[in-house]
């Protein structure tokens, strides 16, 4: 018994002795803002744009042959930056083209034209994301009005290149049966490739 005795409390100093297994490193996860002074925030930029429709309000659900959107993007330094957020100056150029292969009589049966655009670029750095809106406006094929609305990411990575995720909210102005004016829309989905300089 004595021997037994003995025998647990020498092994109970040994266990003692070890040193406890150190706790793994855990990941930084931090979010870190780039900050709003890095003049990395307000450059020139050059992007090409195509997206396709991925909903068509009410006049233009009925088109069914339907090409992808293109576009060009002109991004200026001219602007103003306010704690991490910025709003520059934006020039956007699009391409669009929606037809119908069977005629509506007295429908204007092919939307179609090239539409140059003016307005402004705001957003935010995370980490070695870039999280922006787009608002711009301009005159479309019918002489009328047109608004672009827009939520862009920029993937990181690609240094002076920019590859950027888009989805853009058109809101057009369409001729009705009749020859009256209204409006209508689409949303696009699509992918930008561009230059920072």
């Amino acid at each position: 018994m004595t021997r037994f005795l003995f025998s647990f409390i020498f092994t109970g100093i040994i266990l003692g002795q070890v040193s406890p297994v150190p706790e793994p490193e855990k990941p930084d996860v931090a979010i870190n803002f780039i900050d709003a002074d890095d003049e990395l925030l307000l450059n020139y930029s050059l992007n090409l744009y195509a997206g396709y429709p991925i909903y068509s309000a009410e006049y233009f659900d009925s088109f069914d042959d339907v090409l992808p959107v293109l576009g060009l993007s002109v991004g200026t330094p001219i602007g103003i930056k306010a704690g991490l957020a910025y709003l520059t100056l934006n020039f956007e150029f699009i391409n669009y083209k929606f037809s119908r292969t069977n005629e509506i009589e007295g429908e204007e049966n092919t939307y179609e034209g090239f539409a140059p655009h003016i307005g402004f670029n705001t957003g935010m750095f995370i980490n070695d994301l870039s999280l922006s809106f787009t608002g711009a406006t301009g005159p479309y094929h019918n002489d009328q009005y047109g608004f672009i609305g827009g939520v862009n990411v920029d993937l990181p990575y690609w240094g002076d290149f920019e590859v950027r995720g888009t989805l853009r909210f058109n809101a057009v102005p369409v001729t009705l049966i009749g020859g009256g004016e209204g409006s209508s829309g689409w949303v696009d989905l699509g992918i930008s490739l561009g230059y920072e300089f």
